[in-house]
């Protein structure tokens, strides 16, 4: 998108007279330029949607969000405060690339790596030189998809120069040298679960929704709840050790994820016996019989979670069969012993011996009816 604060009218330019330039803000791109670019930024999300799931064996989708033109020093300045910069030359083009990662993610991603179950609550510090080996070799096979997709813009070869832990310190261009920037995002779906409480509210007084994790787009979160005045109706409870206690007060478990692997906390909703309500993503529609041991719906559809949110809050006997079905389930499927040979496989593989049984950790939700 472009932004302009000149609200008076420019007088047209004469044939043949100087034009002139203002070097606090960029040249804006043709449309047909624009469009190319989010083309080839789309097609790299994508394929590096392909290397994350392979690499952090759990499933992960990265999407273009937006595409935009600044001056450098914009860029910089709307940068996270701990963010890591990997520094790239575009071979044959002339200048440099920054490719920009929160230090956070970047963090849960590497304990992915290390075969750890990704844990978001990651300590404030720089990467150790091990972490910037896995980092460079991820980064590395990102790039060869970046070379795919530019291939419509630019034949060129992406190279990784330099990985700064401050991308405040990288002179890639000058302060106001305009630049285009692409902002991709690991999507989540809690806002289509904020739009389907919201619209409940009225129905079902007492609703109450309480969150379950920690994660980098807390705020992000806070800032919905403010947005749609959910304030009384939402909780965000943070990493808790007390997840039995979590389970046992809600009525219902919601999962609205975008993208997912096989999530712990639908296993452990389900053991709990709690009707569970989750979308048709990943490894979630094999432990979900639709409709017998918990409800299934379409990623990113608000309305889908409303209505099966509200099917179960009035379905007392339905919601009990389905917390029985699920139970079941789990009783048949995840004994202690079959757990035992799957840790065993992911060491196996971790030793180089076979692949690994995927593993993941996320966000957890729980509905409750007063």
């Amino acid at each position: 998108m472009g932004y302009s604060d000149q609200v008076t009218a420019t007088p047209r330019r004469r044939r043949g007279e100087a034009r002139t330039y203002d070097f606090r803000r960029p040249v804006r791109l043709a449309r047909e330029h624009s469009h190319v670019l989010k083309v080839a930024m789309g097609t790299f999300g994508r394929q590096s949607s392909t290397v994350l799931t392979t690499s952090l064996r759990v499933l992960c989708q990265l999407t273009l969000v937006e595409l935009e033109e600044l001056s450098y020093d914009e860029y910089l300045t709307g940068l996270p405060d701990h963010t890591v910069c990997a520094v790239l030359s575009l071979e044959p083009l002339p200048g440099r690339a920054l490719l920009t990662m929160d230090q956070e993610t970047l963090l849960t991603q590497i304990d992915y790596l290390l075969g750890g179950p990704g844990a978001t609550d990651q300590p404030d510090r720089p990467l150790t030189d091990l972490e910037q080996a896995l980092v460079r070799h991820l980064l590395n096979r990102m790039l060869r998809e970046l070379t795919y997709a530019l291939e419509p813009v630019a034949k060129t070869t992406p190279h990784l120069l330099a990985l700064e832990s401050n991308a405040q310190f990288v002179q890639a261009a000058a302060p106001t040298d305009p630049v285009v920037v692409a902002r991709l995002d690991l999507q989540k779906g809690f806002q289509y679960l904020l739009e389907a409480v919201s619209e409940l509210a009225t129905r079902f007084p007492g609703l109450k929704l309480v969150v379950v994790g920690e994660g980098p787009d807390r705020g992000a979160i806070e800032q919905m709840i403010e947005q749609k005045e959910l304030r009384d109706r939402v909780t965000l409870a943070g990493q808790r050790s007390d997840m039995a206690d979590i389970y046992a007060s809600m009525d219902i478990f919601v999962l609205p994820s975008l993208n997912e692997g096989l999530p712990l906390t639908v296993l452990e909703a389900m053991a709990a016996s709690k009707p569970v309500i989750a979308t048709r993503v990943g490894g979630i529609p094999k432990v979900i019989d639709d409709g017998k041991s918990g409800l299934l719906v379409n990623p990113a559809d608000s309305a889908a979670l409303r209505d099966a949110i509200a099917r179960l809050l009035t379905d007392d006997d339905g919601r009990r069969k389905m917390a029985a079905a699920g139970h079941e389930w789990i009783a048949k499927n995840y004994t202690a012993a079959a757990m035992a040979r799957q840790y065993g496989a992911m060491y196996q593989e971790v030793l180089g011996m076979k692949p690994a049984v995927e593993t993941t950790q996320v966000q957890s939700f729980g509905a409750r009816s007063a």
